[in-house]
């Protein structure tokens, strides 16, 4: 008997085990695709006597959506009964809170905020500024709700945290020498943001102690006040000019008058008993006088140097920083004049409730009936009484106006 024998190359084994190993791959694709579409889009599960804090613990379990709430804002210890069959998130979370004062808003990357259907939703963002160039945190960059003035500056590293009202908001981006950016949130959580240096900034001509030099050439620390600040800000003097215009210049206002004194420290105290004031230089010559004597409207410019370089200029009297300051000049042309004026008007908004004359005197009468003068009893009996704060207090008034004339030929300028 002959037997028959069967070969089977090589070549046709391997393309049999490649054959398996595709259909293997395929069908687990499959599986998959079938196990995510179930899970994610199609949720089915049962709980009895549950919380809705356990509710959520459930469905991000069986899901990839995560859910964001406030335990003291929000009540989410109410025992539900919850039998789901092949539902979306959003049949069982309307009848989740069906009886319930809460609402909720999926936002960006399945994150699920639970809010109460009163209260707007509160969004945390947070994130880090850095430069574009260096990839370092930039401190104190102001982050800005667009439209809004809630607002906050980064810290030192450049991480910096702000609530948000609106899913849809926009954050503005600032900072001195860089561009400003405006990211919409778009409900996300998480921004970071790089800055790009403001090249139009760095090319613009400033003052120093020693000439005229570009920002991008300048190694110390030279600060400049905007020109549209000098020009379009009813200013009326130089400290209200540079107050919150300049990072590390600080104004401390006296609190007297319609006309207060102003008191400007560059980079804080420099001294407990010595003079903090920095020195004033108008067109190359220092000035002694008061900040309240020298005219706003007649500045062209404005700068401050506040490093070494200050006294390595001017010696020990630059140690508290220089103000530079630059006057107009005439151009050759036609006369231009110009008038300038405001009128400004200062009150106290709000007063204490004091008592009356009759009301004091019923109020000590109560109380210590001896103590009562003479004069008291007068002028309680003829019904007298003086409001001192009337007699003390009064509306200030100020006002101010300037004509200046300008222009000249190629020779004399004015």
């Amino acid at each position: 008997m002959k037997k028959l024998l069967f070969y089977d190359p090589p070549q046709r084994s391997f393309h049999k085990f490649m054959l398996i190993m595709k259909l293997t791959i395929i069908l687990a694709l499959v599986f998959a695709l079938d196990l995510s579409a179930t899970g994610y889009g199609q949720i089915s599960f049962v709980a009895k006597d549950k919380s809705i804090r356990e509710v959520f613990g459930i469905l991000e379990k069986e899901t990839n959506y995560r859910f964001f709430y406030n335990d003291d804002l929000i009540s989410v210890n109410k025992l539900v009964d919850i039998d789901a069959t092949n539902l979306g998130i959003d049949q069982i979370l309307s009848g989740l809170f069906e009886s319930t004062e809460l609402g909720y808003k999926i936002l960006e990357n399945n994150l699920i905020v639970v809010t109460t259907k009163n209260d707007p939703l509160q969004l945390s963002v947070t994130g880090r500024v850095t430069d574009a160039s260096t990839k370092e945190g930039l401190p104190g960059v102001s982050v800005v709700i667009k439209g809004s003035s809630v607002g906050v500056n980064t810290d030192l590293n450049g991480n910096y945290s702000i609530n948000s009202n609106m899913a849809d908001a926009i954050l503005t981006f600032s900072f001195i020498g860089y561009i400003t950016q405006e990211v919409a949130v778009a409900g996300r959580t998480k921004i970071d943001v790089s800055l790009s240096v403001d090249v139009t900034a760095l090319d613009e001509v400033v003052v120093v102690g020693y000439g005229t030099q570009k920002k991008s050439d300048i190694t110390g620390s030279v600060a400049s006040v905007p020109k549209d600040r000098l020009e379009n800000a009813p200013n009326q003097n130089i400290a209200q000019a540079i107050q919150g215009a300049i990072p590390g210049v600080m104004i401390q206002t006296s609190p007297a008058g319609a006309s207060p004194d102003e008191v400007i420290m560059i980079r804080g105290r420099n001294s407990i008993l010595a003079d903090n004031s920095p020195l004033i230089v108008v067109d190359g010559i220092p000035y002694n006088g008061s900040i309240s004597d020298l005219n706003p409207n007649d500045m062209q410019s404005i700068e401050i140097l506040k490093d070494a370089s200050s006294a390595a200029i001017y010696g020990s009297r630059g140690s508290n920083g220089i103000i530079l300051i630059t006057t107009k000049n005439g151009v050759a042309g036609k006369t231009t004049i110009s008038y300038d004026g405001y009128y400004s008007v200062q009150k106290f908004a709000k007063l204490l409730d004091v008592m009356t004359g009759p009301e004091f005197y019923k109020f000590k009468h109560d109380r210590l009936p001896s103590q009562i003068t003479l004069s008291e009893q007068a002028a309680y009996d003829a019904g007298e009484g003086v409001r001192w704060l009337d007699l003390g207090l009064r509306t200030g008034a100020s006002q101010q106006h300037n004509l200046s004339a300008s222009g000249g030929s190629n020779n004399t300028k004015f």
